[in-house]
């Protein structure tokens, strides 16, 4: 799809110790990506990270040695970041950015395995508009690919069919544990809008985590006007 969209999705399990894997899989020709939405960063206030060529949105959990998000976007793309989604159930933040066709949020966010999901709170993510809801919830359910339904994954399914969403997981396996079994743990949802116009695929380079990459191509063209009227 010409002048798509290529968003990267990856739990990296501490982004200090898989930072020259990332750095060297951005700067590979065949990558292009756009924007990346990683979980489990570990990073902490004094902990300084850069990627070259991006904007890093970060989120830290001060309160324990895991958790952490980053959002980061390539410096060519108009953007702002949505200050109104902090929630005391999970990590989450998000973007807007400006397309041709309009505007489109995209969520990044992480459920720890342990803590059980509150749906009033997973249901502020499906807005009316454009928009992409990705990141590692622990979720399971069969739509994309579990053996196995959870509360949280049967929370998103209640959630996508109230809110006319869908998941463009195509089955594929992201995360392997140390006996080598295989789960379906990193999820992306769309708005129905945006559904034809994405593609999603699991890379088969982990870059030093347990969780494979994503990558979710967005048909949409970027608008390249630098403005801050969204």
């Amino acid at each position: 799809m010409a002048h798509s969209i290529r968003l990267l999705q990856w739990n990296c399990n501490g982004l200090r110790a898989h930072l020259n894997e990332l750095k060297n899989f951005l700067a590979s020709p065949q990558a292009e990506i756009d924007i990346l939405c990683l979980e489990e960063t570990f990073l902490k206030k004094g902990n300084r990270i850069k990627l070259p060529g991006y904007y890093v949105i970060r989120k830290d959990r001060e309160e324990s040695t895991k958790g952490g998000l980053i959002i980061a976007i390539r410096e060519s793309i108009n953007y702002t970041e949505v200050h109104d989604v902090t929630t005391d159930s999970y990590e989450q933040h998000a973007i807007k950015i400006k397309t041709k066709n309009g505007i489109i949020t995209i969520f990044n966010g992480y459920i720890p395995p342990d803590k059980p999901s509150v749906k009033s709170e997973l249901e502020k993510m499906f807005l009316k508009g454009p928009t992409i809801i990705t990141g590692d919830y622990n979720a399971k359910h069969p739509l994309w690919g579990s053996k196995q339904t959870n509360r949280t994954g049967d929370v998103f399914e209640q959630l996508m069919d109230q809110h006319n969403y869908v998941v463009v997981n195509t089955g594929q396996p992201t995360r392997q544990d140390y006996r080598g079994n295989m789960s379906h743990l990193d999820t992306t949802f769309v708005s129905k809008d945006l559904g034809a116009k994405c593609t999603w695929t699991v890379l088969n380079d982990c870059l030093g985590s347990d969780h494979l990459p994503t990558i979710t191509v967005i048909g949409e063209p970027l608008d390249p006007a630098r403005s801050q009227d969204f």
